[in-house]
């Protein structure tokens, strides 16, 4: 059953870690990797102050969403674990985030 419900800051690690595999997917650099996890990391201060979603198929984690919310709102975080990347299920979080905003 694919749900989406929102994060929790507890879920910071678990989403972080997520991003760090879903962003190595792309093959990208470790230089760049390294900095991507020093500046990027999604954190339980962000979860705490801005909606972020995160879609379930059952109780595994398949991606998330967060999105920013400051002076405008801006899509801050969209990511998707690697096994699920070409399935729809980005385009299942865009349709959400788009709702959402």
């Amino acid at each position: 059953m694919i749900t989406i419900v929102s994060a929790s800051p507890k879920d910071a690690s678990l989403l972080a870690s997520l991003e760090i595999r879903s962003e190595s997917y792309w093959g990208y650099s470790s230089d760049f990797m390294a900095k991507f996890k020093e500046i990027y990391l999604i954190t339980e201060e962000f979860i705490l102050n801005n909606p972020t979603y995160i879609l379930k198929d059952h109780e595994s984690i398949i991606g998330f969403y967060g999105i920013l919310l400051n002076d405008e709102v801006s899509l801050e975080y969209l990511f998707i674990e690697p096994v699920y990347i070409g399935k729809g299920y980005g385009k299942m979080l865009w349709k959400h985030a788009l709702d959402e905003c």
